[in-house]
Formats: structure tokens, sequence, C-alpha cells
């Protein structure tokens, strides 16, 4: 990565430690303020595997394609079981159609009430 990226990753890591000390809330999204960064697919993952690390403890992170265009990051064992893969990237595709159609949903009422 170049420098910009580092400065770019860096900028996410501080944004979501700032957000782990904000309350949790529905109402309430973490780091609620925009970025001025480019998320290359290497600060991307780098950033998939940061947020593995933290949500786990693990160090043993793989960056997996879900076949939906996006990447995920899964433990080294699930990334080695086809099946359990499969079954992982399935959940992982329904999470994000559910989001993308949410984002829609929310880009049309702004739209509308503008």
């Amino acid at each position: 990565m170049d420098p910009k990226e580092y400065a770019d990753l860096r900028a996410l890591v501080f944004v979501l430690l700032e957000a782990m000390g904000e309350p949790m809330g529905l109402d309430d999204p973490p780091g609620g303020r925009r970025l001025d960064i480019d998320l290359t697919p290497a600060v991307h993952d780098e950033w998939l595997t940061i947020m593995g690390i933290l949500s786990s403890g693990r160090m043993d992170q793989r960056i997996v394609e879900v076949g939906d265009g996006s990447r995920t990051v899964t433990d080294s064992e699930t990334a080695a079981d086809p099946e359990a893969l499969r079954t992982f990237c399935a959940r992982v595709r329904k999470r994000n159609r559910l989001r993308w159609e949410e984002r829609d949903t929310l880009n049309g009422i702004e739209a509308a009430s503008s």
C-alpha cells in the first residue's frame, strides 16, 4: 500500500476506536461522520483483516470472495471447508442484498423529500 492508503486505513481504525466508545442503539450508528478516504481494494482488504482480528481475537483470518462482487473475512477453518464456506457466503450474500435494498429505499425516501 502507498502512504495515502496507510493514512486512509489509519483514519478507518481511529473511527472504529471512536465508535467503540459510543452508545449502541438502532438510531445511533457508530462513527456517524463521513470520511474523505479512497477505499481501494488494498485498504478494504487490510480493513477486513483488522476487523476480523478485533472481532475474533484470532490472527488466522482469510479474505474470501462472497460471489456477489464483494469480499469478506472469515476464519481459516471455514475458508478451508468448501461446504462451510458455501453456507457462510450464502448468509453474507443475503445480508448484503438486504442492506442494499435498505440503502435503495432510504435513498428513495431522501430523494423524494428533497
